[in-house]
């Protein structure tokens, strides 16, 4: 398409490349600061130089096609853009990839995050319940203990009459 187009169109096509090549070098630079692997960083950097060399390809095959040759346009894009975008391509796999494996591992780290958060909340409850069981036992036997000499003490009086005694 890009090659069968009259001049007119061709020159309207190199202002939107020129457009689209600045919001993708703004997108470029926003990606740079958000990657903070050296790897990740360094395919971000890579993937940035491909399309850099794409932008700079493109003007070159329209030039050639406004010559006329739609031949040579052709040969210069599958000789030149074409393996630009297959590096881009390899490069964009190649962070996916290394994406998904962070996320996998992100994953991972939460999953374990999340059992441990469950193991500390459960030692806890148990923790707090075996307090409050020792607690109320205490209270238990300090409220049962005076009440069952005072059994006691009234069964004795009971038995033998002594109320001189004190209770």
């Amino acid at each position: 398409y890009l090659l069968d187009a009259d001049a007119a169109h061709r020159q309207q096509l190199a202002g939107q490349i020129s457009t689209a090549r600045s919001a993708i070098d703004r997108d470029f630079d926003e990606l740079g600061k958000l990657s903070s692997e050296e790897g990740l960083k360094g395919d971000v950097t890579a993937l940035k130089l491909e399309v850099k060399t794409y932008f700079d390809l493109l003007p070159e095959t329209l030039k050639i096609a406004d010559g006329g040759d739609t031949s040579a346009a052709t040969t210069h894009y599958n000789g030149k853009v074409m393996p630009e975008v297959a590096n881009m391509m390899a490069i964009i796999e190649r962070l996916h990839g290394a994406s998904a494996s962070r996320l996998k591992a992100a994953d991972q780290a939460s999953a374990k995050a999340m059992h441990e958060a469950k193991l500390i909340s459960w030692t806890i409850t148990l923790l707090v319940g075996s307090l409050l069981f020792v607690g109320a036992l205490w209270i238990v036997r300090g409220i049962l203990g005076p009440l069952g000499r005072l059994k006691g003490a009234m069964q004795s009086l009971a038995r033998d009459y002594d109320f001189g005694r004190r209770v």
